[in-house]
């Protein structure tokens, strides 16, 4: 692994571990919120999904996912693919699909918390 600089690892292993202690406080709130919020019906998870406190736990539990989702594609891809140009690939993908997904989620949650 040529031609990388060193000391780069430790914003991103603090990134890792920082998104994986806040998703420790947002999944089980996700979880417990759902669970008693929700009874099956499209109108109860309309209106949970239109509270602003939801939605905007959703949204941060959403966008935090997905960054340690891609920190963690980083990890695998970067120490498993041998092939620079492939490596490269691969986390330009990473990147766009997390992007993506971002902005998908975000509109939704828009969308629904602001009756559009």
């Amino acid at each position: 692994m040529t031609g990388r600089a060193a000391g780069h690892g430790t914003g991103h292993f603090i990134g890792e571990r920082v998104s994986a202690i806040l998703l420790l406080f947002l999944m089980p709130w996700f979880m417990v919120s759902a669970a008693l919020s929700l009874d099956g019906s499209y109108e109860s998870a309309r209106a949970w999904l239109a509270s602003p406190f939801t939605s905007i736990g959703l949204g941060l539990f959403l966008l935090i996912t997905l960054y340690h989702m891609r920190l963690g594609v980083q990890v695998i891809a970067e120490d498993y693919l041998s092939s620079s140009g492939t490596r490269r690939l691969v986390l330009g993908v990473n990147t766009l699909i997390t992007l993506l997904a971002a902005a998908v989620g975000v509109f939704a949650l828009y969308q629904i918390s602001f009756g559009a």
